[in-house]
């Protein structure tokens, strides 16, 4: 079955914009969907470090290949992760700004 999406922006600024998709006839992105997670939100550090991350790629750092570790997931699926190698990653710590 397929299903009609949008794209809605996250966050947008000088080192590029993030966008998330929202289904049809569905209030919350399925980055709201995230954030709201039970799950996610026991893991609170990690998820202020992730938006934490986001937000210095949106608004200053951009989002170069070396911020990420491609292929990791399985193949032709697009899905990458974060790199924990790049100083901007490291030093970046909850409720702190860049």
């Amino acid at each position: 079955m397929k299903r009609s999406f949008k794209i809605v922006p996250v966050d947008s600024g000088d080192g590029g914009s993030v966008y998330t998709i929202q289904f049809d006839g569905e209030s919350w992105s399925e980055f709201d969907k995230f954030l709201k997670n039970k799950l996610v939100r026991e893991e609170r550090d990690a998820c202020e470090r992730l938006i934490s991350k986001l937000g210095a790629m949106t608004n200053e750092y951009g989002f170069e290949g070396e911020l990420f570790k491609e292929k990791e997931g399985k193949r032709n699926d697009y899905v990458v992760a974060l790199s924990k190698s790049f100083p901007i990653f490291r030093t970046i710590e909850p409720g702190k700004k860049t």
